[in-house]
């Protein structure tokens, strides 16, 4: 019902790779989440593998077939979030190595033609639909807060000099505000998770252009390429998920 390929990369300027992901399911459901991680000594990497692993366990263990609703979807997905955000945030408490550590997390489920988004921190969900891309996810970041407000123009936000100051990421904080979305998949429907590694580098019309000329999986290998190319100012993670024909 659903097919998926990603690729990772650590970049050209870093010496560790704080990027995760997992791509899975079974044949009623699917589950496909990134996470980008923080803190010093190889912290952030501890951070964003804790929520990969706790939120793909959770989903496996507690969801059976494809009949739930929206609101128990979306129940079940925040609560694996939550439960990531508290684990890690008291690692991080029991561990001075680990102090300060935390993560973003963009997971989507895919289930009964429906798609429920938790999202929190600056990794991005895309739908690509009939040659149309869409942003699914909001960034939680300075940077988009200073473009609502209207002091920055679009062209400037990614080069602003703190555009990787966040607002909100899951493990600093025992409270967590998590952005919950949900929309309707069709046929064929690409949804693109990726980290900032890769729109920190290529604009949403190149990612567009990607996903529209080549076969899906080509899709992640050539974002990441092309945003090595760019520099590689950061790890790269993109996870492409496509709807089959029927759902």
């Amino acid at each position: 019902m659903f097919k998926n390929w990603a690729q990772t990369d650590i970049g050209k300027v870093r010496a560790d790779n704080e990027d995760a992901y997992w791509c899975g399911g079974e044949q009623d459901w699917f589950l496909a989440l990134v996470a980008d991680g923080m803190g010093g000594h190889q912290a952030g990497e501890v951070a964003s593998e804790m929520a990969v692993d706790i939120i793909r366990r959770i989903i496996q263990a507690n969801l059976v077939g494809s009949d739930i609703t929206i609101d128990e979807a979306k129940d079940m997905l925040c609560q694996s979030v939550h439960v990531a955000n508290n684990q890690i945030f008291h690692q991080a408490q029991r561990h001075r190595s680990l102090s300060g550590m935390g993560t973003t997390v963009t997971a989507v489920l895919f289930f009964n033609g429906m798609a429920q988004i938790a999202h929190v921190g600056d990794s991005r969900a895309y739908l690509l639909r009939e040659g149309v891309l869409r942003q699914l996810t909001k960034d939680h970041s300075l940077v988009q807060e200073l473009l609502d407000s209207g002091s920055i123009a679009p062209e400037e936000a990614r080069y602003h000099p703190k555009r990787h100051l966040l607002t909100r990421v899951l493990g600093t904080a025992p409270d967590l505000n998590i952005d919950d979305i949900n929309l309707e998949i069709k046929p064929l429907d690409l949804v693109l998770l990726c980290t900032d590694g890769l729109t920190g580098e290529l604009s949403d019309s190149e990612i567009k252009d990607v996903l529209t000329f080549l076969p899906p999986d080509q899709v992640p290998a050539e974002l990441v390429r092309r945003a090595l190319d760019r520099g590689g100012r950061d790890n790269v993670t993109v996870a492409l998920v496509q709807a089959g024909e029927e759902l």
